[in-house]
């Protein structure tokens, strides 16, 4: 059965070209009819259990705006100037 299934799928790829009837036969491969995503109502924040979503949205947003500053602390400072790592310029090239 298995072996048919994959035969199927691959048949029906091969011969579509349009990107949209092959996403359609992926989404069938791949999903079951009844399959269902069991998602918890509530994040851990601090390691307390917030369900409220503003403030599961408000936690999101504060990690994204401050992840850039924290990892940079991170990120040894070097003396050596940036073009350095560049491969040498061709004057005949845009770039």
């Amino acid at each position: 059965m298995k072996l048919f299934q994959i035969t199927y799928y691959k048949t029906i790829l091969e011969e579509n070209k349009n990107i949209k009837q092959i996403w359609e036969v992926l989404k069938k491969a791949i999903w079951k009819e009844n399959y269902k995503i069991n998602l918890s109502n509530s994040v851990n924040i601090e390691n307390k259990p917030v369900g409220v979503k503003t403030k599961i949205a408000d936690a999101f947003n504060n990690f994204v705006v401050n992840i850039g500053c924290k990892v940079n602390h991170n990120v040894p400072s070097v003396k050596r100037d940036f073009t350095s790592y560049l491969p040498n310029h061709n004057a005949q090239s845009m770039f």
